[in-house]
């Protein structure tokens, strides 16, 4: 029980650290009106996003669903998510 308890205690927050740093670059003085709602989101992708811009671009004009969706403002399903590699 003792090895478990000591085990699950990080060695680093380093993660946690990269993810204030990130934070503190996208939430800056010239974007300080922005609402926790668009930063949250931006954040996420930063960090979790594994696609370089070009292949996210190519992605993007494939889906002609949802290209047609931003053209007419209308929401997107959800369900079709990027696949993972």
């Amino acid at each position: 029980m003792l090895f478990s308890y000591v085990f699950s205690i990080p060695c680093s927050n380093a993660h946690v650290e990269s993810i204030f740093s990130n934070m503190k670059h996208l939430w800056s003085d010239y974007r300080n009106r922005m609402d926790i709602d668009l930063v949250a989101p931006e954040l996420e992708i930063h960090m979790n996003g594994s696609l370089s811009c070009e292949d996210f671009y190519d992605f993007i004009l494939s889906q002609k669903d949802l290209l047609n969706k931003i053209r007419t403002n209308e929401n997107f399903d959800k369900k079709k998510r990027i696949p993972d590699e």
